[in-house]
């Protein structure tokens, strides 16, 4: 089978970024174990260099880099999506998706930080109510039996099941 596509419409040096996290790329052809893989985060920029480009195509020459301006073509290829568009990601786009675990994840982190920086009372809570009616803290996914391991914990497994929703 030949090559069905078009010419990859990218170059060394040409800025993608990424719409979702999760999309695991290569990244450099000289590697005694095969290629590096890089798991790109929502909201990266990355920059094209030949190795890249080269391990994007398949065995027939395809590679997913011919569909970066066809977000469609992208969710066929991947049965979701789409992962990536050109040019540099725009300002201010999170790493997190709405309704998904990385926003719990990200709310989260960002309690705790307030948890840890703010010591009145009173305001803490001002700030977390501003933190919940954010962006962040809206439409969140129903989430049940979220599994968290702790660093601290003893070496035989422990985990803490809780039910955030």
């Amino acid at each position: 089978m030949t090559s069905t596509k078009t010419k990859i419409p990218l170059v060394p040096g040409d800025i993608i970024h990424a719409l979702k996290s999760g999309m695991t790329i290569g990244t450099k052809l000289e590697d005694w174990a095969g290629a590096f893989g890089h798991t790109t985060v929502r909201g990266e920029n990355i920059v094209l260099t030949a190795d890249i480009i080269e391990l994007s195509k398949d065995r027939y020459g395809d590679s997913w880099l011919q569909d970066i301006d066809d977000l469609d073509a992208q969710k066929v290829r991947w049965s979701e999506g789409p992962y990536f568009a050109r040019g540099p990601a725009p300002e201010g786009m999170s790493h997190w998706e709405p309704g998904t675990v990385e926003q719990v994840l990200e709310l989260q982190a960002r309690r705790q930080v307030l948890y840890d920086s703010v010591k009145d009372p009173e305001e803490l809570a001002l700030k977390l109510r501003e933190l919940q009616r954010s962006p962040l803290g809206q439409n969140l996914p129903a989430l049940k039996n979220i599994t968290i391991y702790d660093a601290e914990a003893p070496k035989n497994g422990t985990a803490q099941n809780w039910d955030v929703s």
